[in-house]
C-alpha cells in the first residue's frame, strides 16, 4: 500500500505517503518506483526497441504512434492481415537487399536493432518501419471514417513521402531529392 491514513485528535485522517521518508507525495518518489520496476514490466530487447524507437527521426506524435504500436499488438492491422503484408513487402523490395533482413525481420523493430548494424541504415529502415505502420493506420481510418476505397498506392507512396520528410528534415545538409529516395532509398541521405 502506497499510502496509510492514521486517526488524529478529532477523528480525521491524516494520509501518510510511504514511498519516502518525508510522507508527502512527490513524483520523484513515483519515478524512483517505475524506474526500479521498468526491467520486470518489459523484456529487455523490448526496453531497447523502444529506446530506440525514441531516436528515430520523426515528429513527436508518431514516435507516439510507434510506441504504442510496438508493445501493444495491433498485429491484424499492421502486420498479419493479408493486405498489409502485400505493402511491407513491397516496402522491403524498394528498400533492396540489406543482409539478414527478411519480411519476418522487418516486420519486427526490434529485429532490425539486433541484425541492422550500421546506424545510418538503421535510422532510414527505422523512419521507413513508423511511416509504414503510420501509413496503413492512416488508410484503415480513412475507410472506416471518410468512407474512401483502400488504395495500395496512396498507402506506399504516403510510406516513401513521409520517411523522405522526415529524414530529409534531420539531414539538411545532405538532402537527397525524392526522386533519388524513391529509386534507391538506401544510397540517400
Amino acid at each position: 500500500m502506497l499510502y496509510t491514513a492514521a486517526p488524529v485528535f478529532d477523528e480525521k485522517y491524516v494520509f501518510t505517503w510511504r514511498l519516502n521518508n518525508s510522507g508527502v507525495f512527490s513524483v520523484n518518489s513515483v519515478s524512483a518506483l517505475l524506474a526500479d520496476y521498468k526491467d520486470v514490466a518489459w523484456p529487455v530487447n523490448t526496453m531497447e526497441s523502444l529506446n530506440a524507437l525514441w531516436k528515430v527521426p520523426t515528429p513527436l506524435r508518431y514516435k507516439i504512434f510507434g510506441w504504442r504500436i510496438h508493445p501493444e499488438s495491433l498485429n491484424h492491422l499492421c502486420f498479419s492481415c493479408n493486405v498489409s503484408k502485400v505493402i511491407w513487402c513491397r516496402v522491403l523490395l524498394w528498400l533492396g537487399e540489406i543482409p539478414s533482413l527478411t519480411i519476418d525481420g522487418f516486420l519486427d523493430f526490434g529485429f532490425i536493432q539486433e541484425k541492422v548494424v550500421n546506424v545510418k541504415a538503421r535510422m532510414k529502415i527505422n523512419s521507413i518501419w513508423i511511416a509504414t505502420t503510420w501509413s496503413l493506420w492512416y488508410m484503415r481510418n480513412a475507410m472506416i471514417f471518410e468512407k474512401e476505397e483502400y488504395s495500395f498506392d496512396m498507402v506506399y507512396y504516403k510510406i516513401m513521402y513521409l520517411s523522405w520528410c522526415w529524414l530529409a528534415s534531420c539531414n539538411p545538409g545532405y538532402l537527397s531529392s525524392f526522386y533519388d529516395w524513391y529509386k534507391s532509398p538506401m544510397d540517400c541521405f
